[in-house]
């Protein structure tokens, strides 16, 4: 571990520790209050343009519970709609089953550099660290996530990986890491990351990413970034895994319409992110680019069990919400709860569900449903979890 800002609440015993250690911090503190300020803002300008936002989130809130309620029927559709596609898919009990399914695709396809895009997923389960086990080298490709590899740190936030950090600290961290001139300045310190990351695209051999939604109809995957990362990994290496949890899926494109339309307004402020990318499947006949072999690696990890209890509808939700970031401003979220991030796993960490059973997210509220959700059985129609 590196840097000033991870030490203090890593090492601390107890929750109350934690809370205390990150309080009393002051560069965390100044980094939260710099990043935080305006997103509520910016939330609430973006929505604002959205004609009959309250129809849209709660059409998009009922399709995504009936689909929960079906969840075991829309994965088998899903998969099927992957294969026509030309998709491998692997299913994916525990986080070890997908660690080891990702260790396997690459070790059959002779993978020896990976570049990741930002997954939710991954850290949930711990893959940087299975991949390296196994020889690999890996590359995170995000610029927050490239800072947080660099200092050996966690990422702290589902849309700002290093809300937990100032630019100063960030300007320390690559003088030491990457031996430049030191400076806060913010685009020069995105040139640095760039300047070294371009290699990193050309040399992958594969090219991992999570999954923001899984449409049900036609098995495309949608990832939304504000980066261009991501485009490149899941264009240039040969082999594409995605990582997504089974409770990612959306019916139809026309859901998935009224989702983009909420989520980057909900998140980040924006009326749409600046990259929305579709992924059909691998290069096909003709493609100009394209990896030869696209492989999806849908994970449980506790999901089935969530929803058949009371917090079921926490699986709809993404965690982006200003509640929560409001909430994480007082507690100093990251430091005191100490969990991998604040968004992403609604398996890790379960202990803020049974805690807070509201999160207003982009499509809705959680409400306590009392097991009203049949638990899919697992794996869908017997699937195997091996490769």
């Amino acid at each position: 571990m590196s840097g000033e800002h991870s030490l203090a609440f890593h090492r601390a015993d107890s929750f109350a520790d934690r809370a205390r250690a990150a309080i009393a911090d002051p560069q965390l503190r100044v980094a939260l209050d710099r990043t935080t300020a305006q997103f509520g803002l910016r939330r609430s300008a973006a929505l604002a343009t959205l004609d009959e936002v309250e129809a849209v989130r709660d059409r998009a809130r009922h399709a995504k519970m009936e689909l929960l309620r079906h969840l075991g029927d829309a994965l088998r559709t899903f998969e099927l709609r992957l294969t026509e596609n030309g998709v491998n898919v692997h299913w994916a009990e525990t986080g070890a089953d997908a660690n080891r399914i990702v260790v396997d695709i690459a070790t059959k396809a002779g993978v020896r550099r990976v570049a990741k895009g930002k997954s939710m997923v991954s850290e949930e389960t711990h893959l940087n660290g299975a991949l390296e086990r196994a020889g690999l080298s890996v590359i995170e490709t995000d610029l927050g996530e490239y800072i947080v590899q660099l200092g050996d740190d966690r990422p702290s936030h589902i849309i700002a990986p290093i809300v937990h950090m100032t630019r100063e600290q960030v300007g320390r961290l690559m003088h030491e890491r990457l031996k430049v001139p030191y400076t806060d300045d913010t685009e020069t310190l995105a040139r640095y990351a760039r300047e070294r990351l371009r290699e990193e695209f050309l040399r992958a051999d594969m090219g991992l990413t999570g999954a923001n939604f899984g449409v049900v109809e036609n098995g495309t995957i949608c990832l939304v970034t504000n980066e261009g990362n991501g485009r490149m990994v899941t264009t240039l290496p040969r082999v594409h895994v995605v990582m997504m949890g089974i409770e990612k899926l959306v019916p139809t494109m026309a859901d998935l319409d009224r989702f983009l339309k909420l989520l980057a307004r909900s998140a980040t402020g924006q009326k749409l992110t600046a990259y929305t990318t579709l992924i059909r499947g691998p290069r096909r006949s003709g493609d100009d680019c394209g990896p030869d072999q696209v492989h999806v690696v849908l994970l449980d990890n506790g999901r089935s069990g969530i929803l058949a209890g009371e917090t079921a509808e926490i699986l709809g939700c993404c965690w982006r919400c200003d509640t929560w970031r409001s909430r994480r401003r007082r507690s100093r979220w990251r430091s005191a709860w100490g969990s991998r991030r604040s968004g992403g796993s609604p398996a890790g960490p379960p202990s803020i569900a049974r805690r807070w059973r509201r999160c207003a997210a982009c499509c809705g509220g959680v409400r306590r449903t009392a097991g009203s959700h049949a638990r899919p059985a697992w794996p869908p129609a017997g699937r195997a979890f091996a490769i």
